[in-house]
């Protein structure tokens, strides 16, 4: 892989690993590379691919699914000590719809996260704050939780709202095949396909809606982090981080 530069990082076991650098930000900065990085699910990542993330820098691993995805295909990180795994789960305990929530599309999806799952979005910034990066955070197809987490990210860098949005319809690209097996796996299991294949896409449009409904409920990205508790420092901390001296 090149030092710094590469997108997408093609290996072998997952489908959707890219490096969020490179992005024009805030006072003519640009977003580090090797930094961030956001993802699918790592339970196939062959050994080689193990050790190619590791070579790339990456220290920590935040691991955004529920008990049972995780359970159900374990990070191959979670059990070794190359290095720092945590799970935090994004969502209570399962997905949304499977709480009782009948959430009917994507945009519904991110609302609620916004706005009912403070504690873990603060959780989840907390930690990468807390001297975690370089850091890689995922889900199962990484994007939905990995894509809000993201947004939030780059918001606070100072990217605009329509290169996060392509950042995030970037998924339907290098996540093609990925999003072709689970659509194939909810039909024979009998799924609402009309609506099931709503929750696949990954639109700009999503997102932008998605930006525009924070700002005008919450102001901006660093006020709804101050208004779920971050500190003054720990916003400091995560925008260096992210930015390009």
């Amino acid at each position: 892989m090149e030092s710094m530069g590469q997108r997408h990082l093609p290996l072998e076991g997952a489908y959707n690993i890219r490096d969020i650098g490179g992005y024009p930000a805030a006072a003519g900065t640009t977003t580090r590379w090797r930094t961030f990085l956001r993802a699918d699910s790592l339970h196939n990542l062959t050994p080689a691919s193990q050790q190619a993330l590791i070579d790339y820098g990456v220290r920590t691993i935040i691991d955004l699914r529920f008990a049972q995805e995780c359970s159900a295909a374990p990070n191959v990180f979670a059990a070794g000590g190359s290095v720092r795994y945590i799970n935090l789960s994004l969502f209570e305990g399962s997905a949304p719809n499977g709480m009782g929530r009948q959430l009917v599309d994507l945009e519904s999806i991110y609302r609620y996260i916004l706005d009912e799952r403070q504690a873990a979005v603060k959780a989840v910034l907390e930690l990468m704050a807390d001297d975690a990066f370089p850091v890689l955070i995922h889900c199962t197809a990484g994007k939905d939780r990995t894509g809000m987490i993201t947004a939030l990210m780059l918001g606070l860098a100072g990217v605009d709202h329509a290169t996060i949005a392509e950042d995030y319809a970037l998924t339907a690209h290098y996540g093609a095949e990925l999003l072709a097996t689970l659509h194939a796996q909810a039909a024979a299991a009998g799924r609402d396909m009309a609506t099931y294949a709503r929750f696949l896409a990954a639109e700009p449009a999503a997102m932008r809606n998605t930006l525009a409904y924070l700002e005008a409920k919450y102001v901006s990205v660093p006020a709804y982090l101050a208004q779920i508790g971050l500190t003054a420092t720990q916003i400091a901390q995560l925008r260096r981080q992210l930015l390009s001296q």
